[in-house]
């Protein structure tokens, strides 16, 4: 009877040391929930509504914008993925499913960050550390548009 015990113990202990937080794995620094502090293009800050805070989320190779109100009600969200190679960070919001076509919905490119419609998002990490992240990126119209996020958790 000991004995069993004792396994049973062991398998318990092996189970809970094998539980994970990260879907796929560790992604790294930027697994999390990071809020947007600050939006700017050509380096005019661009005022966010006041009652309203938007955040991105990092988990596998999935990123999601959020956007609450004051009350912490979720006003939208749209779902895509993301790949890092280097500094360089690419936003793909074109996916579908069987109710959205390819880009459209949920899947839809966050408009209020301007980002790519139908396209690939491609950012520069100007600096990611310390729970802080700058991403800049360049619109095809020449525009140069600056994320300042910070982790939240």
């Amino acid at each position: 009877m000991k004995k069993l015990y004792n396994i049973l113990l062991a398998f318990v202990a092996m189970l809970l040391t094998c539980a994970c937080t990260h879907n796929n794995g560790d992604i790294g620094p930027l697994f999390g929930t990071w809020a947007l502090d600050c939006m700017s293009i050509d380096g005019e800050p661009q005022p966010q509504p006041e009652d309203v805070q938007s955040f991105l989320l990092f988990q596998s190779n999935v990123v999601k914008a959020e956007r609450f109100d004051s009350r912490n009600t979720l006003l939208n969200y749209h779902v895509g993925t993301w790949e890092r190679d280097g500094d360089r960070l690419d936003l793909d919001f074109n996916h579908r499913d069987d109710a959205n076509e390819p880009g459209t919905g949920i899947y839809s490119a966050p408009e209020w960050l301007h980002f790519t419609d139908r396209g690939i998002t491609q950012l520069t990490i100007v600096n990611l550390h310390s729970g802080r992240m700058e991403l800049r990126q360049t619109t095809p119209a020449g525009q140069t548009i600056t994320y300042d996020l910070h982790k939240t958790h």
